[in-house]
């Protein structure tokens, strides 16, 4: 089976009719994280009903909601 992460794009792209699941070859795994859930969400030049429209195409696809974690170089504890 093949994992795809979902770009918040992919969304809008489903509900324009432009993708569905049918169209990848095989079983496919989607995943999210809560990046494109709040994106989403926090999208500002869409009214609430199209905004609910993306969230239901969100859950219609049915992706596994993924952890994140960050991680930041040359930040040790000492100074010279």
């Amino acid at each position: 089976m093949t994992t795809y992460v979902l770009d918040t794009c992919v969304f809008n792209r489903a509900l324009e009719g432009k993708f569905d699941r049918s169209d990848l070859a095989g079983e496919a795994e989607f995943v999210v994280c809560h990046i494109q859930i709040e994106e989403l969400n926090n999208t500002k030049d869409m009214d609430k009903e199209q905004r609910m429209r993306l969230l239901l195409k969100l859950t219609e696809l049915r992706p596994t909601l993924v952890p994140t974690e960050s991680m930041v170089w040359d930040r040790g504890t000492s100074r010279r």
